[in-house]
């Protein structure tokens, strides 16, 4: 066995969880957000958890080539960051979720405001 096959066997998985309409109402059932994108720091690379988001996961929408965040908001009481990447659909993200914590992904969800405000896609 070579040092490469070792390695391969030892490395982990990344799970990721798809979280329910009820998990993703649970978070907003906050009194409030604070954008945090600029002043956010000890931040976790939520990189490695978005390559292994199963494409069914996206609902038909797909990452921007540059993976770009729009925004990250935290939860008024200091649980949650939401991650908003941005999707090739303007006004819809990819929402990776991240428990502050336990310093780690909690899951993601796809949130369109363009369904939630009955605004029409604009690509």
């Amino acid at each position: 066995m070579n040092l490469f096959s070792k390695f391969q066997r030892q490395k982990s998985k990344v799970i990721t969880t798809a979280l329910s309409g009820d998990q993703v109402k649970e978070i907003f059932d906050t009194s409030g957000f604070s954008d945090v994108t600029m002043t956010a720091t000890n931040v976790l690379n939520i990189w490695p958890y978005v390559s292994n988001i199963p494409h069914t996961d996206y609902a038909g929408y797909s990452l921007t080539k540059d993976e770009d965040v729009k925004t990250v908001q935290r939860t008024s009481e200091n649980t949650f960051d939401l991650v908003h990447v941005m999707t090739d659909v303007k006004n819809a993200f990819l929402v990776v979720v991240v428990d502050l914590k336990n310093d780690k992904v909690h899951g993601h969800f796809i949130l369109d405001l363009n369904k939630e405000y009955g605004i029409s896609k604009i690509n």
